[in-house]
């Protein structure tokens, strides 16, 4: 089992919010010396009014970190429920800093919860308070059962 950061969300999230957050992801990332590729661990990271998705280079890479504007829940009516197991890699800071990023934007509307404690996220909020001036709130979900698997 691998380190992984999970969420909660609802089915569609309001444009304007999701272009802020995206554009906020990609100008911090801009800033911090990790190194990114696209979904496929190859060519440019995906950043657009729909989507957000990145992963780590490869050789440095796990899951992707996939975001949409609009997802389907795997069941009808439900919520969205999705993780990204990054293994402690370098992009592992990415993927928390855009969960900051989201959470400080969809508020009660996203739930973030980790394999880590608040103490392994203040690298990720220390740096989107310094670059972006918000995170300064955030904190973790308590995690939920859902069958056998903790979110």
């Amino acid at each position: 089992m691998g380190w992984t950061h999970y969420w909660e969300r609802e089915k569609e999230i309001p444009a304007e919010e999701f272009e802020k957050a995206v554009n906020d992801c990609e100008l911090l990332f801009s800033k911090m010396n990790v190194p990114l590729a696209g979904p496929q661990s190859e060519a440019e990271p995906v950043f657009s009014p729909e989507a957000m998705m990145f992963n780590g280079v490869q050789g440095q890479d796990c899951e992707i970190f996939s975001m949409k504007r609009i997802e389907e829940p795997r069941r009808p009516g439900a919520a969205v429920l999705s993780y990204c197991k990054t293994e402690k890699l370098p992009y592992d800071v990415c993927v928390r800093a855009a969960l900051v990023i989201m959470k400080h934007y969809l508020g009660d509307h996203l739930q973030v919860m980790s394999d880590g404690k608040m103490k392994d996220w203040k690298d990720a909020v220390n740096i989107c308070i310094l670059h972006l001036g918000l995170g300064d709130k955030f904190n973790l979900s308590s995690k939920k059962k859902r069958g056998n698997i903790y979110f």
